[in-house]
């Protein structure tokens, strides 16, 4: 039996220019959708590159940068602190 081991960026570094929504949203759990909203609200430093010839879709696509990777790792531990912050004022005004 194969085990599968979900790659993080600790062993994940791959010596590339940018990486893809689906490798970001593989790192941090979340859907590809998510990665590209990130994208959008410019929350994640990232260039649109259009589909190659005979690309499906038709839809571009999103190479973010691995800097912006490396920049949210450097402060995890604020960003974890300040999320858990806006949870809580969150659940706050659910109960009013």
């Amino acid at each position: 039996m194969a085990t599968y081991g979900q790659p993080t960026l600790n062993n994940f570094r791959a010596e590339k220019g940018y990486y893809t929504t689906k490798e970001v949203s593989e790192i941090y759990h979340v859907s590809q959708a998510t990665v590209c909203n990130w994208c959008r609200k410019r929350w994640l430093e990232a260039e649109m590159k259009a589909p190659g010839p005979g690309g499906k879709t038709g839809r571009s696509r999103w190479q973010i940068f691995p800097q912006q990777l490396e920049d949210i790792e450097t402060h995890k531990d604020e960003l974890i602190e300040l999320s858990r912050r806006y949870w809580v004022s969150l659940l706050a005004k659910m109960r009013r």
